[in-house]
């Protein structure tokens, strides 16, 4: 006999129970590189797009917008523009919480795992149930309306307060 006291079974269950927990380990570290990685790329494209966008339109015109006052017109793009802008601070908020919520689910299930190596695991346990895609697509859809609105604007105020600073 190998000195091993266990019954073949036991070691069985140990070793589902360890490629299990060490499974939702490698699923918790996967999910918090995709939050750090969907940070950066909506950090680039949210944070810096408009002003990207802003920049081109401004260079394609070959013109600066000579802001002296600021019409309804104006303001209700800013005000629309402003809206989206946070709009999508929380959209983003809850796609990122509901990343975070399965993750600390797994983080339950190896602490039950790890404290009582006979309890079971259910479906509800280790399943991703995700509800993100209308919220990627409202997110999205906001981001163009911003745009729209920046783009609205600049145009907006070339049109209704002429310059004298042109390219030339």
């Amino acid at each position: 006999m190998s000195g091993d006291s266990k019954h073949p079974k036991d070691r069985g269950t140990e070793t589902y129970r360890d490629k299990l927990i060490e499974h939702l380990s490698l699923e918790i570290d996967t999910h918090t590189k995709m939050i750090f990685d969907w940070r950066a790329r909506a950090s680039f494209y949210w944070l810096l797009g408009p002003f990207v966008l802003m920049g081109s339109v401004l260079i394609a015109t070959r013109s600066i917008p000579a802001i002296r006052k600021l019409d309804s017109i104006a303001w209700i793009a800013i005000t629309v523009g402003i809206v989206c802008f946070m709009g999508i601070g929380f959209l983003g908020a809850r796609m990122e919480e509901q990343l975070w919520n399965q993750c600390n689910q797994w983080r339950s299930c190896i602490l039950r795992l790890s404290e009582q190596p006979d309890s079971g695991v259910t479906d509800g346990d280790v399943v991703f149930r995700h509800r993100v895609v209308a919220t990627y697509i409202l997110a999205h859809a906001v981001v163009l309306i911003l745009f729209l609105c920046i783009i609205f604007l600049i145009f907006h105020l070339i049109a209704t307060n002429p310059s004298s600073d042109t390219a030339r």
